[in-house]
């Protein structure tokens, strides 16, 4: 399975909806990785001082997000993408990502290059797979 541990923040600024994704990833350019037998709580993320903000939301039964409550996960304990070596390829790291708008809105939306891939996905895949979990949450919510 792919783990995709992320932060979602969501702010508008002069009319202007900007999103920033913080994506945990291995050296800035691939996924989490984990054998599908393993309990997602106990065997992975609690050894690694991860925290879940809401239940994980499987995306075809072989990706897991994992939304982390910034609060009750230790956020130093990870390197920044910047911080490490650009060949480093197996340092844990978060790695932000921007877009700028809604997908709605075709005229205001600045979203990231489709060449910027991250594992076997674009990064604007993922951007939009963290989207969906977040609307997912919303109408949960309402």
């Amino acid at each position: 399975m792919l783990i995709i541990p992320f932060v979602y923040f969501h702010v508008t600024i002069q009319s202007m909806l900007i999103h920033r994704y913080k994506v945990l990833t291995i050296g800035g350019s691939l996924l989490w990785t984990e054998m599908d037998h393993l309990d997602l709580q106990k065997d992975i993320l609690e050894p690694n001082g991860i925290v879940l903000k809401s239940d994980p939301f499987v995306i075809e039964n072989k990706i897991v997000l994992c939304e982390v409550d910034t609060e009750k996960t230790d956020m130093n304990d990870f390197y920044l993408w910047d911080e490490i070596g650009v060949t480093n390829t197996d340092t844990f790291c978060w790695r932000n990502l921007y877009t700028i708008g809604t997908q709605e809105n075709e005229q205001d939306w600045l979203s990231i290059p489709c060449i910027e891939h991250i594992g076997p996905y674009s990064c604007k895949e993922i951007c939009s797979m963290i989207l969906e979990h977040q609307s997912h949450l919303n109408d949960k919510n309402v």
